[in-house]
């Protein structure tokens, strides 16, 4: 089983030899983008950068390139 790391942080040793998948750059970049805000956000933001993670997820249980979809 794959565990895609959805965290702003990279993934330690341990959670690497329990399975975790970090995310390359250019999609952490995207990741971390989505989840920092500088204000208060509005409920359709915070829907939209859940869709846009949610399809991150999705791409990556398919097996896709993240850098083709989220290139720097």
């Amino acid at each position: 089983m794959k565990i895609i790391n959805l965290t702003q942080h990279k993934a330690t040793s341990e959670q690497i030899a329990a399975g975790v998948v970090d995310l390359s750059e250019n999609a952490r970049n995207f990741l971390v983008e989505r989840l920092t805000f500088a204000q208060i956000p509005t409920k359709q933001e915070l829907e939209d950068r859940a869709a846009d993670i949610a399809e991150m997820a999705a791409m990556y249980n398919m097996g896709g390139d993240d850098d083709e979809i989220y290139p720097t």
